[in-house]
């Protein structure tokens, strides 16, 4: 009989509702590794993409400003001019010490016997070589040049002479007295001249 009770009190014994479950540590815990996997990411790729190259410094020193300015310049510089660049470029104060520096660089720098810093003929100005501004210069002026003496080269080929005053390149048939002047005028400019670049009297040769 006890038994029963005890059994019927169970059963009539309301339910109690189950207690909640733990959402919101689950949530948490989701939220925690969501962001330690975009922190991860984010420095895989920092560290996959390539380092960037920074700015290369300015020149600090007398002789690395002094090539740094021919470099760039498209003409030789004198003394002068080199020490206005210092001054403007690199704001270099004008005085006694700066003008006995700037000396003292450029000995040094020639007697290094650099190709990035040349003397000219005259000694008096400098220049950045070949690989400088200056360099491409010549290099065109050279080129205009081989082409000049080509087109010269061509002309003789072909016979013709060149009027020295009008500087017209005139068939070769045209008469000549003993010191290549024109016994007629010139068909071009009509004057009497004497010709340039002829066969017999250019220093090119006889092509």
């Amino acid at each position: 009989d006890e038994t029963e009770t005890f059994c019927s009190r169970q059963k009539n014994k309301p339910t109690l509702p189950m207690p909640p479950k733990k959402r919101a540590a689950k949530e948490s815990t989701s939220k925690t590794t969501v962001k330690r996997q975009k922190v991860e990411k984010a420095t895989t790729e920092k560290k996959a993409k390539p380092a960037t190259k920074g700015k290369s410094k300015a020149p600090t020193t007398y002789p690395d400003q002094i090539l740094a300015i021919l470099q760039k310049s498209d003409k030789p510089l004198g003394l002068a001019s080199i020490k206005k660049e210092l001054i403007s470029q690199y704001g270099r104060k004008d005085s006694g010490p700066f003008k006995k520096a700037v000396l003292a660089a450029i000995k040094a720098l020639q007697a290094e016997g650099r190709d990035d810093f040349v003397v000219t003929d005259s000694g008096n100005s400098y220049h950045g070589g070949a690989a400088s501004a200056y360099g491409a210069v010549l290099d065109k002026k050279a080129d205009a040049a081989a082409a000049e003496e080509a087109q010269i080269r061509e002309y003789h080929r072909q016979g013709l002479r060149q009027c020295a005053k009008c500087f017209a390149w005139i068939d070769k048939d045209c008469e000549l007295d003993r010191d290549y002047h024109m016994k007629i005028p010139c068909p071009e400019c009509g004057g009497f001249s004497k010709f340039w670049n002829d066969v017999e009297t250019s220093e090119l040769g006889d092509y």
